[in-house]
């Protein structure tokens, strides 16, 4: 395993600043995610934010349908009535 240089060091903490990404810094410098993570806590950057973002908006029970004798839950659906008197999702 090869040392990484102090200039290419200096770059990503220049780039960290910056508020770049992990993936935006590791593709320009060339180096692992992993090596990147080593310069963060050394510099004492805070951990990358890994994941699935979170959702902010509050979801809305799911409505039920009638589908013959039983009754199915559908999330985001809205159920319509026809004229004879039918639900339809």
């Amino acid at each position: 395993m090869s040392r990484i240089s102090e200039e290419k060091r200096r770059k990503a903490v220049q780039l960290l600043k910056q508020n770049l990404t992990n993936e935006q810094i590791c593709f320009e410098l060339r180096m692992s995610k992993s090596t990147l993570a080593r310069i963060r806590k050394e510099y004492g950057f805070p951990p990358a934010k890994v994941g699935r973002p979170k959702q902010n908006q509050k979801q809305e029970p799911p409505k039920k349908t009638r589908t013959g004798s039983r009754t199915v839950t559908m999330p985001g659906i809205k159920a319509v009535k026809c004229a004879s008197g039918a639900r339809f999702a």
